[in-house]
């Protein structure tokens, strides 16, 4: 934990010292620039045992880097669905068989397109990045790759998404969705996101997550019959214990200062009820997972999109 210690320290430090201080666009930009090189070599050097999914990725590198088109185009490419990310290991591969090359390529895209969204919607853009590293967001991007690569690329839809302009919204994700197909939720978000922020409204998210855990079971069976066999086999059967309630603790305050909120934040701009249902999203999501942590998979693609959505007047 000590380098993300100092990694947190480096961040606050020059924020506060340097961004804040005779604010500028130009600072913003020189801070961004900084502490994005400072991440993505973190991510480059770091060891093979930072990231679960470390190994499987670099199982799939290998494969990709043996088989070569043939294995891009053919069946047992387990991520040919996912063609952004197949494409992606296939490229560097045509370069190179080493893994590092391909996890410092993913860092420089990942912490890139991050820093391209804070500074060009994020009311503090220091304070963004900030919250991109305490909150973990830069540490899952170092093992859920193929998810943090949807993540990121969703961040540039949030816009349209409160301009309430669909096309681009729809094409944004479904780019996003050659890199996990989980993100494919957030197009019914759309249109969930339009509804008036009232007691009905809340009320609807509760007794959706209510009906939800009570009903997981015959819904699991049903999604799992068609799509991520993964999760009813006996490996998968971890994703389905509970989390403890200090994995929901920071979403659901999340969750309740929205609330608490939510007149003032509508009053200074009423395409806020966005950021209030990614709020209420999290938290209802991040509830569940007390139950079973499958749903915490869900959980932080509203999360980092909700702790980054807040943008300039």
């Amino acid at each position: 934990m000590q380098p993300y210690y100092g990694l947190l320290l480096a961040l606050v430090a020059s924020g506060l010292l340097f961004c804040e201080r005779k604010p500028s666009r130009r600072k913003d930009a020189l801070f961004l620039g900084g502490a994005s090189i400072l991440l993505i070599l973190f991510a480059a050097l770091r060891g093979e045992t930072v990231g679960i999914d470390y190994p499987m990725y670099q199982a799939y590198f290998e494969q990709m880097h043996r088989g070569g088109w043939q294995f891009l185009t053919g069946p047992e490419n387990e991520y040919r669905i996912e063609f952004g990310f197949s494409l992606l290991n296939y490229v560097v591969s045509r370069f190179t068989g080493d893994v590092h090359v391909f996890m410092a390529v993913a860092a420089a895209i990942l912490v890139g397109l991050e820093a391209i969204v804070l500074y060009r919607d994020c009311a503090i853009p220091w304070l963004g990045m900030f919250l991109f590293v305490s909150f973990n967001f830069f540490g899952n991007s170092m093992s859920f790759i193929r998810q943090s690569f949807a993540i990121a690329i969703f961040l540039f839809a949030i816009r349209y998404l409160k301009e309430k302009r669909w096309l681009p919204y729809l094409g944004i994700v479904l780019l996003a969705a050659t890199f996990h197909k989980s993100i494919l939720i957030l197009l019914p978000f759309y249109f969930l996101a339009q509804l008036p922020i009232h007691w009905k409204t809340i009320t609807l998210y509760a007794g959706g997550t209510l009906l939800v855990s009570l009903l997981f079971w015959p819904i699991f069976q049903v999604v799992t019959r068609f799509v991520y066999q993964f999760y009813a086999t006996e490996e998968g059967l971890y994703f389905l214990r509970g989390r403890s309630w200090q994995t929901a603790l920071i979403p659901v305050l999340m969750t309740i200062t929205a609330l608490l909120t939510k007149k003032l934040l509508l009053q200074r701009n009423s395409q806020n009820k966005v950021l209030i249902h990614l709020a209420l999203c999290t938290g209802a999501l991040f509830v569940l997972t007390c139950q079973h942590y499958i749903f915490q998979r869900i959980g932080n693609i509203f999360l980092p999109v909700q702790s980054f959505s807040f943008q300039r007047s």
